[in-house]
């Protein structure tokens, strides 16, 4: 069979959608590299559901709907399309917004615009089987932070629907998520692997916050505020620190953010 990564360099190339075949062969290889075969026991990917992507973990059971993805997407930027044709015209919006849709989704990549937003959906779930994982074998520090979450979320829905985006699980599905399809893209050769790194970087800065000569982490904020048991991280490695969210040094975070956008273009 055709590589992979030729094969979904040809869909790109040729403007087409990553189909669900296409989709769980990736999930597969990355089940079988992060050793979760006994963590994703049901794999639904499939164009006839509602959701974009959803883990669960009791069940060990990962769907995904990337058709739901590229509509959405669609709906999101305020296209009007047929079959996702590229539309002739905007309507009434800002200068600017026509600006970016003109430059980023007005040309034959729409879909693999598109395409890049459907794989993380399914990076991050997978990210979501792996912390399963951790969270029954890995490493004890991380462990604990992933099952004091789940008890939270067990506890207090409300607070994980309302917060969502802040959950420490969340935001490492989200940098996972954009690491993964960063090494994806870089493994085809396509020119947006490091714009999906620099998407990745943004993520990190809006979620660590500045105070003076401080930097208040995303696991800080979320153990205070709902009053989570605090785990001892200073002998996990840099790359956990920052992959889970955790306190970094202020020098650390300095480094990442200063980093010029042009290294990003090369």
């Amino acid at each position: 069979m055709e590589s992979i990564y030729n094969e979904i360099n040809r869909v790109f190339i040729n403007g087409q959608k990553l189909t669900p075949e296409l989709l769980e062969y990736l999930a597969e290889i990355y089940i079988k590299e992060n050793h979760l075969e006994d963590y994703v026991k049901y794999l639904n990917i499939s164009d006839n559901m509602i959701c974009h992507g959803e883990y669960d973990n009791l069940n060990m059971r990962l769907s995904m709907s990337p058709e739901t993805s590229y509509k959405d997407r669609i709906k999101e930027l305020g296209l009007k399309h047929n079959d996702y044709e590229i539309p002739k015209k905007i309507y009434p919006v800002d200068e600017m917004r026509n600006w970016y849709l003109n430059q980023y989704y007005f040309s034959p990549n729409l879909i693999r615009e598109l395409s890049i937003r459907v794989l993380h959906v399914l990076y991050h779930e997978l990210t979501h089987a792996k912390q399963n994982f951790i969270a029954h074998e890995g490493d004890k520090a991380l462990k604990e932070i992933i099952n004091n979450e789940k008890v939270l979320m067990q506890n207090n829905y409300l607070a994980y629907t309302d917060f969502h985006d802040n959950f420490i699980m969340e935001y490492n599905a989200n940098v996972e998520g954009y690491l993964e399809v960063h090494r994806l893209l870089e493994k085809i050769g396509d020119y947006r692997a490091k714009e999906v790194l620099l998407l990745a970087r943004r993520y990190f800065i809006n979620q660590y916050k500045k105070k003076e000569n401080y930097i208040y982490s995303p696991y800080e904020w979320m153990s205070n505020v709902f009053r989570v048991d605090k785990v001892d991280t200073k002998n996990l490695s840099l790359k956990d620190r920052i992959l889970y969210g955790l306190p970094i040094e202020k020098a650390v975070y300095d480094e990442i953010k200063n980093i010029p956008y042009s290294h990003y273009r090369k």
